[in-house]
């Protein structure tokens, strides 16, 4: 995965599974914790990250490490708006298909749904159970999905960051938080 399609993480194989790896850090993602995944040919995509955008200005008002991240979640956003423009033949508003990570027929890592490679020129945006604002953003997502199969795919998301959760309490995780190697 090229980090144009996701700045922040990488998939890497990790034995015999493939993982999000955070490119700063080069801490992965442990198995257990929920990602939610937006794809640049979502057609909600842009608009859900500048409501996350929002909620990260509302409740971090000057603090800036939180800037900074509200910073890149609307750079981000701009990436998707510029992925409409350059490719409106992918741009749909359907189900949001399952996905899974493998090594493609190159032996690098991949995102396929149904079995076809998410192309690499696709931007990306990876939400983390333990950040303490996905569930705002994943929930505003329900709010505005058209169909019910988008809305059925984000609440199970949402159950299942919920479920981290109660389990294993929230880590606030924030751009400050993120790269240090004790959380």
């Amino acid at each position: 995965m090229n980090i144009t399609q996701e700045p922040k993480y990488d998939l890497v194989q990790r034995g015999d599974k493939i993982r999000w790896q955070n490119r700063s850090s080069g801490r992965t993602i442990p198995d257990y914790e929920p990602v939610f995944v937006l794809r640049g040919g979502d057609a909600m995509a842009a608009t859900v990250l500048l409501k996350y955008a929002s909620i990260l200005s509302d409740t971090h008002r000057g603090a800036p490490l939180l800037q900074a991240h509200q910073n890149a979640v609307l750079n981000r956003m701009h990436d998707f708006n510029a992925f409409w423009i350059s490719h409106p033949h992918l741009m749909k508003i359907h189900p949001v298909p399952a996905y899974e990570t493998r090594l493609d027929e190159t032996g690098h890592t991949a995102l396929f749904n149904d079995d076809a490679k998410v192309p690499e020129y696709e931007p990306l945006f990876l939400f983390r159970a333990r950040d303490k604002h996905a569930c705002e953003a994943i929930a505003f997502y329900i709010k505005v999905a058209p169909m019910q199969a988008q809305i059925d795919c984000a609440q199970r998301a949402l159950e299942e960051f919920q479920e981290f959760r109660r389990i294993h309490g929230v880590l606030m995780k924030t751009p400050d938080t993120d790269n240090n190697p004790n959380i």
